[in-house]
C-alpha cells in the first residue's frame, strides 16, 4: 500500500488511511554545536511527528 500525502500547509500533511488521517507534521530547528577544533557548528533540521486522528467516512475537509 502506498501512502499519498495531502499538504495541509506549509508545515502539515494528511494521508488517507483506514478509519481515519495519518498527520505529519514537521518542525525546523536550528542547532550550534561545538565540534572540537571547529569551534561553534550551526546546523538545520526536521523534527517530523505523526498522529492518528480517526475519521471512518474521511468527512474532514482542509478548505475554510
Amino acid at each position: 500500500m502506498e501512502i499519498k500525502w495531502e499538504t495541509i500547509d506549509d508545515w502539515h500533511q494528511r494521508a488517507k488511511v483506514y478509519g481515519g488521517w495519518l498527520i505529519k507534521a514537521y518542525e525546523p530547528v536550528s542547532h550550534n554545536l561545538i565540534a572540537e577544533g571547529q569551534g561553534v557548528v550551526s546546523g538545520w533540521d526536521y523534527r517530523i511527528a505523526l498522529c492518528f486522528i480517526p475519521d471512518d467516512g474521511h468527512l474532514w475537509g482542509t478548505e475554510e
